[in-house]
């Protein structure tokens, strides 16, 4: 894993990510957090969503595999990200959030 400076003190790139959002929170109003795939990753979706209380626009590598339902995701039934169609309709992520291509 990458480190990352934040205060001066080195840490991995999603605890500096979190450190960062953390005082965002406590200085901004905000609804959405935008990143890209260097800090996408399920963890930290996971986390905006459940611990800071936020949505997410996340950008995806096109080597991610995903689960196109919640049935898949038992079946464990995984396509890559780069396989979905921009012209299907958009599909649920996990807590509630919905996934879209875009090129």
């Amino acid at each position: 894993m990458k480190q990352l400076k934040v205060n001066n003190t080195s840490t991995s790139r999603y605890s500096g990510f979190r450190e960062m959002l953390k005082h965002c929170d406590r200085n901004l109003h905000f609804q959405y957090v935008a990143t890209d795939s260097w800090f996408s990753s399920v963890e930290n979706m996971k986390w905006v969503k459940e611990e800071l209380k936020r949505n997410f626009v996340m950008a995806l590598k096109s080597n991610r595999k995903v689960a196109l339902s919640q049935e898949s995701k038992q079946k464990k039934e995984y396509v890559k990200s780069n396989r979905y169609s921009r012209d299907s309709k958009p599909w649920r992520f996990g807590f509630q959030s919905w996934i879209i291509r875009c090129r």
